[in-house]
């Protein structure tokens, strides 16, 4: 235990020194990370509270690769975001040292069950404010907020299938996952290219990339701070509030799903001609790919009646988007 402290605390102090940012005495508090090369610090410095945020250079490329684009976030474009972020005080990389960010320090903000549908409403207007403000308009040579290329979809739906396999393979979904049900996942599963047609189907803006309310902090005066801007890409801004949904009801909220519609409708329609049919479907296609493609790693401890709940969702958004069902 000594050991891995020395060893943290010679990681945060080299981090500030590269950063340029006097040390001298402060208080550590280890937040998350170690075993992938990646760190967060909680760090009391003698004039402030501050989050550190740490990616060895030793880390996997995708590490890096999220670290770099949130610096880059935060460097290039956090004063053109039309929503609260955290104040930057220091950053730096390179090939030997890897990523270091320092951001203020604020509280997080209520588990997602606490949330009042006023709260939901509220998230989901400031999250139109973010998309309108780039609504098919990209901001100029910031090739870094591109998305993957499509053929990544092909790995992301061969280990999908294996993951519901290993799902149907565990005793108490026997039932509900039966043969039957995994063939029509799999027949879903060949149908991601439709499901990205529908996604196309708006134009491309600015996506926080991880929109739940983890990703959410306070300030002083109970204003939200938008966090954690490793995944921001440029893409459709419904899956934003398509993910922010599956999320928080995941975590035990019942966020009223229409309200929410309507509220990042009417906000984004404020500065750009889009439809709420087009925006309702862009969320299903997001939402249908996400439940057969991310989701299926994360029911393994599940119960069966969230498997049976995750199978019926999915059945009834492949049914609205005439894709057939399970």
């Amino acid at each position: 235990m000594g050991d891995a402290a020395t060893s943290d605390e010679r990681t945060v102090r080299a981090c500030l020194r590269l950063m340029s940012v006097p040390s001298g005495a402060f208080d550590l508090e280890i937040l998350s990370g170690g075993a992938s090369g990646s760190h967060v610090y909680g760090v009391t410095l003698p004039e402030r509270a501050c989050v550190l945020k740490v990616t060895l250079a030793t880390a996997e490329p995708h590490m890096l690769e999220r670290s770099r684009r949130e610096v880059a976030f935060y460097s290039q474009m956090v004063g053109a975001a039309p929503v609260r972020v955290p104040d930057v005080l220091g950053s730096y990389e390179d090939t030997a040292a890897g990523v270091c960010l320092l951001l203020k320090r604020y509280e997080a903000a209520r588990p997602a069950r606490d949330w009042t549908a006023g709260d939901f409403e509220t998230l989901a207007r400031q999250l139109a404010d973010l998309h309108s403000a780039y609504w098919a308009s990209p901001p100029e040579r910031l090739a870094w907020l591109d998305l993957p290329p499509d053929e990544d979809a092909a790995l992301d739906t061969t280990h999908a299938r294996g993951e519901w396999a290993a799902r149907a393979g565990q005793a108490k979904f026997r039932s509900v996952l039966n043969r039957s049900a995994v063939g029509q996942v799999n027949a879903l599963l060949d149908r991601i290219a439709d499901m990205n047609a529908a996604i196309r189907s708006t134009p491309s803006t600015l996506c926080h990339g991880d929109c739940h309310v983890g990703n959410i902090l306070t300030d002083v005066a109970g204003v939200l701070v938008w966090s954690d801007w490793q995944e921001v890409r440029w893409g459709p801004g419904p899956e934003d509030l398509s993910f922010l949904l599956q999320r928080a009801e995941f975590d035990g909220a019942t966020p009223c799903r229409e309200l929410l519609i309507s509220a990042y409708h009417a906000q984004l329609r404020r500065h750009v001609d889009v439809s709420r049919r087009d925006v309702q479907r862009v969320m299903d296609a997001c939402e249908l790919r996400t439940r057969l493609v991310a989701w299926p790693m994360y029911l393994a401890g599940a119960s069966e009646d969230a498997m049976r709940a995750m199978l019926a969702r999915i059945a009834a958004l492949a049914h609205t988007l005439s894709l057939g069902g399970v």
